[in-house]
């Protein structure tokens, strides 16, 4: 198990670069799931197929992308080149195209690019404007049961919830609660 420290960057997004730990045996397809779940999981209309990974060296595979002042330019555009080439989810990160076995990052270099091709996970204008919806869920169900004849929420009378389970099931079982202390 040979563990790397990958710098990662986002197409896209301008300065958008950070480390991800990975394992030279693993697949692709793991440092895909990791990178989306430590920087998109929060993101709700994105999934990981929505992210694709990329090396960031050209297709000779003779030189890494370096962080310098052309890269918040190149990374501020979002267009994946032809040039680049496509991290497979099936393949190992060892592969003599991807990383190889003999793989040691160095300072100042970008070994992925990572592109969300997803448009859901782009906001829309009016959302940024406003991101708080105008009525609440409440409400909204409120004026939906008067539409129909109901009111807006069922009322129990205290003690008296309905109940899935029956107290009777309870009765000589030995549950316990026990106080945090």
């Amino acid at each position: 198990m040979a563990l790397v420290e990958l710098q990662c960057a986002v197409l896209g997004e301008e300065g958008n670069i950070f480390p991800v730990v990975a394992d030279l045996n693993a697949y692709a397809e793991d440092l895909r799931y990791t990178i989306f779940y430590q920087k998109f999981s929060r993101r709700c209309n994105l999934l990981p197929f929505d992210v694709a990974l990329y090396l960031a060296k050209d297709m000779s595979g003779s030189e890494w992308l370096t962080d310098n002042a052309d890269l918040d330019a190149f990374l501020k555009g979002g267009q994946v080149s032809s040039q680049l080439v496509r991290m497979w989810p099936n393949c190992r990160l060892n592969h003599p195209e991807y990383l190889g076995t003999n793989f040691e990052p160095r300072n100042n270099e970008i070994n992925v690019l990572v592109h969300v091709k997803s448009k859901r996970a782009v906001l829309p204008e009016s959302a940024k404007e406003n991101p708080r919806p105008e009525r609440s869920i409440d409400t909204k169900l409120a004026e939906d049961a008067t539409t129909i004849g109901l009111s807006s929420r069922p009322r129990w009378p205290s003690g008296r919830l309905p109940s899935l389970c029956p107290p009777q099931m309870f009765s000589g079982t030995s549950l316990q609660l026990k106080k945090n202390v």
